[in-house]
């Protein structure tokens, strides 16, 4: 399967299935990075895919500082890892109103 993402991508409609899930991601770059000659970076990462109810048909995929991924399975757009993950998503907020 392959998607766009960035800050919140969607994409429809995919049958996934077997015990692990391969997660590929292009590493983002500043444009000071870019200017730097600093080069796209592609990343990839095989990992469990994790407990899934009958009822569930949503993953949430979650890309995180130190090229860390967390994927979860709902049946709800909300991701169930919302609060467990709030602090990665809130550090940039804090910064940006000060």
């Amino acid at each position: 399967m392959t998607t766009g993402g960035g800050n919140g991508g969607v994409t429809c409609c995919w049958r996934i299935e077997g015990k692990t899930l391969k997660v590929d991601w292009i590493k983002g770059r500043t444009g000071e990075q870019v200017r730097q000659g600093i080069k796209k970076e592609t990343l990839s990462i095989e990992i469990p895919n994790p407990p899934r109810k009958r009822t569930d048909d949503t993953l949430h995929v979650h890309f995180l500082p130190g090229d860390q991924v967390r994927v979860a399975w709902s049946d709800k757009h909300t991701s169930p890892l919302k609060e467990e993950l709030r602090e990665f998503y809130t550090k940039g907020q804090e910064s940006k109103s000060k």
